[in-house]
């Protein structure tokens, strides 16, 4: 059955009887479950995979039910048979009613109730499910239990640990907390208990590991910390100690007594003293991501391209490096190179000798491998319990938990194996829960007071998987005691507090006797004291745990709190350019629709829709002048417009003119100036807010290559005397100039470059969770409220790698990757070593800073979600999905977060005060609020553009790196030059896709390697590592997964609409070169002649100025060794593109080889005598060129221009002296080279 979130009423403790009773089962109605594999294997098959494939999607950490391997994956799962590991057979397979995006299975838990019935908890999209799994052939859906802030997250809002014990599950929400769910109704669950991050000791909960009374809570990817939780009282559990290490981990782990974080591999100590977590030793370890124990053995999981396991034996805790001299290798497939390149066979689970390696990145599923040629004989034996031996005053609801040294069978767990009993009474009933190799036993009825208890393992009884029995009897006792009641814990809240002022704080009073030990960091611990108040001085701004003990006559309780401390602020708070802005004067928020040309406004307090306006063609940016009136930039428009605020009426259209494009812009209210970026001519223009005139404009300088940078995004700082104006696309050099992102420091008041701020090329190293490359598509820059430093969010292009350039081949997490990079405000230093790396996120496009600078809320439009960032450690704090597309972000007083997403047409509000004071680590979401009333795309279109945009997409994208807008937003192009020689191409140079409308210019790409808009499919699936848009059976079918093959229009709806959206693509950029009423210069005017006279013609013929067609392909004299092939073969020329919208698309030439069209026109191998130009014609060629828009021209040939003296080339280029020679060339091979699965892709599915 599928079930809506569950009404959080109380269902009462009814205990294992009562889960009996709700699940209606009978003993003899229970199958004895399945066979695991125990045999030994030749030498030969020794660290060989010796299974077929298990299934045909991502699979994520194995386990074990009722003798059956449960594959779980992305909230779908499935149950197989491997009595037979040579030939495994599927018993089942069930799905979450949660599973439309990331659900993750980091890990599963099972249960088992007195009377036998299999219950198991898996993660879904929005919460947890609980399954009856008693019949393997037919799991039952017992309840999917939503729980707030849990929405198809990855790192953030999602969850990644899970333990049953008893009537309780406990469940790991990255940056919601723990949260402790009553499942005595498993139809029925609901939570009852929570600690948020904060209330952790500010670790993000991942994997969590019940343990008796203890619970040991780690970290996900992105994070590292370890917290230790009192789970005595499942309905309050309270904080013990926690640790915030520096190196992120990408998981955590538990074995034995040790909890485990990754890279380096660290060992803590969390059972010896849970409330002080001791950090035992750190082992250096290769780059890895998921790991698993059995028998002593470590299988730690290592990053692809090297997919696969090494069998690590478990080290000492002081050991310095591992043992990785073994080393199980993942799927390798010469005919399918996607599974080499993609895969990682990174989750592992022993089973004896064989080793179950399981595969999340693309649709493989699980394989067996054997790790030993020899039967497993090795038994299991206790290595920790909780209670420990000897534990006293232990509470009345007390559970037992042992933890082994091997996965254990849950069948050979009965009241004869595991025995707790009053010493010399009666076993106690009750119920089972295992994680792997840790067990737990639940009394069906509290404990008595002041009794010893004993617990027992018979020799002979529980077994490891398979079927090694406990060899020696475990026996241990502890105590309960009177019902202890611990003392209130709970510090007042505190407000942020300014750097070296002393901050107070106080706690509830415990009463007489009661003594209160404050800690503010590893370094600052008091004495215990009689007084609840203290007060501590912070030297440096950040967002701090501080922790209060408190004890009374032996019973103590711990809780944490977070204290932000932040530097002085500026008198007034700096100013940004964005989407979306508020007006906290009169509760508007406003927000700007470029598809539809509106704006909308929003009551800020009750989110009513009160008015959407006609704002110009394609509104952009908004501002608020100081006579209340709403400014916006209107990009295709060429102007500013002015309306209304409170009412959206039109008021004034500023125009700026013909091709200015603006884009940002922002108010200094204290001189009643508007200050808008102007991209098309690369400028920044001051207006009159009172006058509502331009009244002067800065020209941006050219870069080093001669290109005008194109500035978007722009910050004002608090005084207003400073503008910061970032370069949208970065410099991009295919010589010794190197490649720089920048943002331009204005001087406002005279309106002029102060200097150049560079953020430069990221030195890495490339690995799956970090890359080399230069930030480009820069946000508007942030600034700190306090005025020290701001941010940018970008994409990172890695264009040093490549086969060519490098000898790395491109993968999909180390081509283009997302950073956050901060610089100082003092010197414009590039603060490189403080930049921000988000994993899995694609094209961030915008920041805002929280009042007090502590946070930085940032936006990634290609992965739908928000990020929550320390603005002083980089740390991950929390996160969110969004809708599609968001691109905007304001924050208002109050604390809520209004998010534009763009291609939803929607405003997301999210509550993020609990967020902004330190008391919560989630964003709590209140309303969606449709922004546009009236669709401006067809349906169609819509949603290729959807499409287009998102890297989220599991279709689109391995793991939300890449999409088709990573390097052509807008339908633009990026700049860069990507060294494509791995994909059977060479050196290839971003093609800005705007105007062509598709193949309406022919056939696409520099080689005119596709057909089709449609062959992007091959793209997706080989590059992208993308699943794809149309089915696996139509691509390898009738030849269609040859891009000049078969066609693929027609045979998927999502990519013909892609194909519809890259051909609405129809119009070419306004160009900022002409007059500013849009009608040519007389320089243009004469360098259309001079063209209609140079030949060029020959090859850039017809309105649409290219004679690109199928198997027309040019020598224009631009070959170089680094020029590739075509397809994996010979390169036997390049397709013509169109000179129209060219003043937009440098650099130039198929390897960007040509900054600037001035270095074209100075190749006489390309353009022959047109490079003989005296520089005053030249100039009106090229000022024609840079001229051309949409609009025709005359193209009847004039008599040719001759030099004087006449031009002698030493290897004449072709027959007309232009460089354009047609049919078949000489061109020489590029060598040998990797051709990728494009050429020998093979069938994914099983």
């Amino acid at each position: 059955m599928s079930l809506s979130r569950p009404l959080l009423t109380l269902c009462g403790v009814l205990g294992v009887l009562g889960v009996l009773g709700v699940l209606g089962a009978s003993r003899e109605a229970l199958a004895s479950g399945g066979t695991l594999p125990d045999r030994s294997y030749t030498p030969d098959q020794r660290y060989q995979i010796i299974s077929p494939q298990l299934g045909a999607e991502p699979q994520n950490q194995p386990s074990v039910v009722d003798g059956y391997l449960l594959l779980a994956g992305n909230a779908s799962h499935q149950l197989w048979d491997i009595a037979d590991p040579f030939a495994p057979v599927m018993v089942s397979s069930f799905v979450s009613p949660y599973a439309a995006g990331e659900a993750e299975s980091h890990s599963v838990s099972s249960a088992r109730s007195a009377d036998g019935r299999s219950l198991l908890v898996t993660i879904s999209g929005k919460g947890v499910d609980l399954w009856d799994l008693t019949d393997p052939t037919s799991p039952e859906l017992l309840s999917a239990l939503v729980i707030e802030g849990i929405d198809y997250g990855d790192n953030t809002a999602a969850v990644w640990g899970v333990a049953w014990q008893g009537d309780f599950i406990f469940v790991g929400g990255t940056d919601t907390g723990l949260h402790v769910v009553d499942a005595s109704d498993p139809r029925h669950p609901e939570v009852v208990a929570h600690l948020s991050t904060t209330e952790l000791g500010g670790v993000s909960a991942g994997p969590v590991e019940a343990i008796g009374n203890l619970l040991v809570v780690t970290t996900p990817k992105q994070h590292a910390g370890i917290a230790t939780v009192d789970i005595g009282d499942p309905r309050s559990p309270a904080l013990l100690d926690s640790v915030l290490p520096p190196d992120n981990s990408y998981i955590g782990g538990f074995y034995g007594a040790h909890a485990y974080l990754l890279t380096p591999f660290r060992t803590y100590d969390v059972t010896s003293d849970p409330t002080d977590i001791r950090l035992l030793g750190s082992a250096e370890s290769p780059l890895s991501e998921y790991m698993s124990f059995s028998d002593g053995f470590l299988f730690l999981g290592s990053l692809r391209p090297n997919g696969g396991q090494f069998k690590v034996p478990l080290p000492a805790a002081d050991a310095t490096v591992l043992d990785t001299s073994v080393f199980i290798a993942g799927r390798r497939d010469p005919d399918d190179l996607i599974k080499t390149i993609f895969s990682d066979d990174q989750f592992s689970l022993a089973i004896g000798n064989l080793l179950v390696m399981s595969d999340d990145e693309v649709n493989i599923g699980s394989v067996l491998a054997v790790h030993d040629t020899q039967r497993d004989s090795t038994p299991p034996a206790v290595l920790y319990a909780n209670p420990p031996d000897g534990a006293t005053a232990q509470p009345l609801t007390t559970r037992v938990g042992l933890s082994f040294s091997d996965a254990i069978d849950l069948r050979t767990v009965t009241p004869e194996t595991l025995i707790v009993r009053p010493v010399g009474g009666e076993p106690l009933a009750g119920m089972w829960g295992l994680n792997l190799t840790v067990l737990n036993f639940w009394p069906a009825e509290p404990l008595l007071p002041d009794t010893t208890y004993e617990v027992l393992l018979p020799a002979g009884g529980v077994s490891d998987l398979v079927g090694n029995p406990v060899a020696h009897e475990y026996r241990a006792e502890f105590s309960t005691g009177a019902d202890i009641v611990a003392p209130p814990c709970a510090i007042s809240a505190r407000p942020p507090a300014l750097v070296g002022a002393p901050v107070a704080f106080e706690a509830a009073s415990a009463g007489p006797g009661a003594l209160y030990t404050w800690s503010f960091g590893a370094t600052a611990t008091g004495a215990p004291a009689a007084t609840p108040a203290t007060s501590h001085v912070f030297d440096a701004a950040g967002r701090y745990p501080v922790t209060l003990t408190v004890d009374v006559g032996g019973a103590s309780r711990t809780c944490s709190a977070l204290q932000v401390v932040h530097r002085p602020l500026t008198a007034r708070p700096p100013a940004r350019s964005s989407p979306v802005v508020i007006d906290e004067a009169r509760a508007l928020v406003l927000v700007s629709n470029p598809d539809a040309g509106t704006v909308s406004a929003v009551d800020l307090d009750t989110l009513a829709p009160l008015w959407e306006a006609p704002a110009g063609v394609s509104p952009q940016d908004l501002a608020l002048a100081p006579d209340g009136t709403l400014w916006a930039t209107d990009s295709q428009g060429d102007a500013v417009v002015v309306l209304d605020a409170l009412t959206g009426a039109s008021l004034d259209t500023i125009a700026l003119g013909h091709g200015a494009a603006p884009r940002g812009l922002v108010i200094d209210a204290a001189t009643a100036t508007a200050y808008v970026a102007l991209s098309g001519p690369g400028a920044v223009g001051a207006l009159d807010t009172t006058t509502r005139s331009l009244r002067q404009t800065l020209a941006l300088p050219l870069d080093q290559g001669f290109i005008q940078p194109r500035p978007r995004g722009l910050a004002l700082t608090g005084d207003g005397a400073r503008l910061l104006a970032s370069r949208f696309v970065s410099t991009s050099y295919s010589g010794t100039l190197p490649q720089v992102a920048e943002v331009y420091d204005v001087d406002t008041a005279s309106l002029s470059v102060r200097g150049v701020i560079a953020l430069h090329v990221d030195p890495g190293p490339d690995t799956d969770h970090s890359g080399r490359g230069v930030p480009n598509y820069l946000s508007a820059p942030a600034i700190l409220p306090d005025g020290s430093r701001a941010f940018v969010a970008a994409k990172k292009d890695d264009t040093d790698r490549g086969l060519a350039r490098d000898g790395l081949a491109s993968s999909t997490s180390n081509t283009v990757r997302t950073v956050i990079a901060p610089f100082s405000l003092a010197d414009g230093a590039d603060l490189i070593d403080a930049r921000v790396d988000l994993d899995d996120h694609n094209l961030p496009s915008a920041i805002v800073p929280s009042r007090s600078g502590d946070l930085l809320f940032v936006a990634s439009l290609g992965t739908r979600v928000v990020d929550v960032l320390d603005a002083e450690t980089g740390r991950l704090v929390s996160g969110f999905s969004t809708g599609l597309a968001p691109d905007g972000l304001a924050l208002s007083e109050s604390g809520r977060l209004f998010v534009r997403n763009q291609l939803d047409r929607t405003l997301s509000v999210y509550d993020v005060a609990g967020l902004l004071a330190g008391t919560d680590g989630a964003a709590h979401h209140l309303a969606e609020l449709p922004t546009v009333a009236q669709e401006p795309l067809e349906p169609q279109i819509l949603l290729g553009k959807q499409l287009f945009h998102d890297a989220q997409s599991r279709q689109m994208s391995q793991d939300g790196y890449i999409s088709c807008a990573t390097c052509h937003f807008e339908g633009a192009e990026d700049g860069r030059v990507w060294d494509f020689t791995g994909r059977g191409e060479g050196y290839r140079n971003t093609i800005d896709l705007r105007g062509r409308a598709g193949v309406a210019h022919g056939p696409l790409h520099w080689t005119a390697n596709f057909d089709e808009v449609q062959d992007f499919e091959n793209d997706i699936r080989f590059h992208f590592g993308g699943t794809g848009l149309m089915s696996d059976e139509a691509f390898e079918g009738d030849g269609h997964d040859d891009p000049l093959g078969a066609p693929k229009a027609g045979l998927s709806a999502s990519l013909d609409a892609l194909a519809a959206y890259v051909t609405s693509l129809d119009t070419f950029p306004r160009s900022p070169y002409r007059n500013p009423d849009g009608t040519r210069t007389a320089a243009a005017v004469a360098g259309e002649e001079l063209f209609r006279s140079l030949d060029c013609l020959d090859c850039h013929s017809g309105q649409q100025l290219t004679d690109s067609a199928p198997g027309v392909r040019h020598d224009v004299g631009t070959w170089r060794e680094t020029s590739g092939q075509r397809l994996g073969g010979p390169l036997d020329g390049f397709d013509t593109p169109t000179l129209r919208g060219v003043w937009a698309s440098a650099p130039y030439l198929h390897d960007g080889s040509a900054p600037a069209l001035r270095h074209v026109l100075e190749n006489p191998a390309h353009v022959g005598v047109a490079s003989q130009l005296p520089p005053e014609r030249r100039e009106e060629l090229e000022a024609f060129l840079l001229q051309l828009e949409d609009e025709p021209i005359e193209l009847e040939r004039l008599p040719r221009w001759e030099p004087t003296p006449p031009l002698d080339l030493v290897d004449p280029p072709g027959e007309g002296g232009g460089g354009c020679q047609g049919g078949p060339s000489s061109l020489p091979w590029a060598g040998a080279l990797l051709v990728l699965a494009l050429l020998v892709r093979r069938r994914r599915t099983v």
